[in-house]
């Protein structure tokens, strides 16, 4: 009997494996047409909007010549990650931007030399935004690379001590990229601390210094954020569960699906929560500048965001009509349409004025993984910014955009599961 069971066992385990197969094969075709069907036509195209594979090519910034070299944007590198260009030699880009916590801090506030008065934006894909900063300030990776250079908060360092240390530890690698630079240890051309963002002493350095001289550390200068910006651009964002689960909507992967929570919160995402009129595209974001109410401390400078980023822009000495610019004058397309919306705008901070207290939209990528969140870390969690969101309070400066949602508790717990899907997939592995 057990030698007549043993020939039972051997004949059918292929037939039980068969069937094994087809039963597992089935529930996998199922749930691929069953997370198909969930979508109407209307829906799909706006999720696959979403994909990272939609994403265009990294825009060209033709006020930097440098950008797309790649020696430049391993120098660039070397610049980021260096603590010495700082007045402390304690302080580089990756001490805010720290490439391990998705170039974020997890602080409130950026903290360098000192505490900034904002927190530390997601720079990754950041060169596909025409402007940088929360307030947009800067019109380049570049320019924006050299503000916290001279913030005494952040880098605390000023232009003639950066050139002199640049020169002390990368002579050879500046003057390969870049051509040759005057001795920035020529205390008679070149004082110690000099800068026109400094001290009252290296402002007053600054000015004692010929036109020549300071055209030759400004020249130098733009150059270091040329270099910055050429490595900040080779960050692309990276592939999600979001994006894993579009592919298999596409089916190019049948095993990837959104659980009941995660559909609910993504219907809700593009439909009744309305997050999509500003997280649109394949960086969740439309790169433009909103008020929505954040909350503000009663005793701090009012942050007027947008209304002060714009008179900043235009006043810039490394704006894309500068001299030391690469960009014809008729490409610099942002700075053309910040000095329209300026002159369209009210000249005072007045609570119509659409300016006033807007900030950036955010990317929503890796947001579960970027905490706190909002320009200087007002929440702490994605469920309060859902919450905030879906009130709808009042402004302290200017006028918010958002209306009350009358979302339910269950819907924005299931609004936070699918931000939670934006995580890079392999963070989650």
């Amino acid at each position: 009997m057990k030698s007549k069971n043993a020939k039972i066992q051997v004949v059918f385990r292929p037939m039980h494996w068969i069937i094994g197969f087809g039963f597992l094969f089935g529930v996998a075709l199922s749930t691929q047409v069953a997370q198909s069907t969930l979508w109407t036509a209307k829906e799909l195209q706006v999720i696959r909007s979403l994909w990272v594979n939609n994403l265009a090519p990294v825009p060209r910034d033709s006020s930097n010549k440098f950008e797309a070299i790649p020696e430049v944007a391993e120098f660039g590198k070397l610049l980021f990650m260096e603590k010495k260009l700082s007045g402390n030699d304690d302080v580089s880009c990756a001490s805010c931007h720290n490439p391990e916590t998705k170039f974020s801090d997890h602080q409130d506030l950026s903290e360098g030399m000192g505490l900034a008065a904002r927190h530390t934006p997601n720079i990754v894909a950041s060169a596909y935004s025409p402007y940088q900063f929360w307030d947009g300030r800067a019109d380049s990776l570049w320019s924006q690379a050299l503000g916290p250079l001279e913030n005494p908060m952040e880098h605390g360092i000023d232009r003639t001590q950066l050139m002199r240390t640049v020169q002390a530890l990368y002579a050879a690698n500046y003057e390969k990229l870049f051509g040759s630079t005057p001795d920035f240890n020529d205390a008679e051309r070149f004082p110690t601390h000099a800068s026109p963002l400094g001290d009252e002493t290296a402002q007053q350095n600054w000015r004692s210094m010929n036109p020549d001289s300071r055209n030759a550390v400004n020249r130098a200068f733009s150059n270091v954020g040329k270099a910055l910006a050429a490595y900040v651009r080779t960050l692309s964002p990276k592939v999600t569960r979001f994006d894993q689960y579009v592919a298999a909507l596409s089916q190019e992967n049948v095993e990837i699906a959104f659980n009941p929570d995660e559909t609910a919160g993504l219907k809700l995402f593009i439909g009744k929560a309305n997050c999509i009129i500003c997280h649109s595209g394949a960086l969740f974001t439309d790169q433009q500048f909103h008020n929505t109410g954040l909350p503000v401390e009663s005793n701090t400078t009012p942050d007027l965001g947008r209304f002060e980023g714009l008179k900043q822009l235009i006043s810039s000495e490394f704006n894309c009509r500068s001299v030391y610019s690469d960009a014809p004058s008729d490409e610099c397309l942002a700075l053309s349409k910040a000095e329209l919306d300026m002159l369209e705008s009210d000249a005072t901070a007045t609570a119509g004025n659409k300016n006033a207290g807007a900030f950036k939209t955010p990317s929503l990528r890796n947001v579960a993984e970027t905490m706190p969140l909002m320009h200087t870390g007002q929440f702490k969690n994605l469920r309060r910014v859902l919450e905030h969101y879906n009130k709808a309070p009042k402004s302290k400066w200017g006028t918010t955009e958002l209306k009350p949602l009358d979302l339910s508790q269950q819907e924005i717990f299931q609004l936070e599961q699918f931000l939670e899907t934006l995580t890079d997939a392999d963070t989650i592995r």
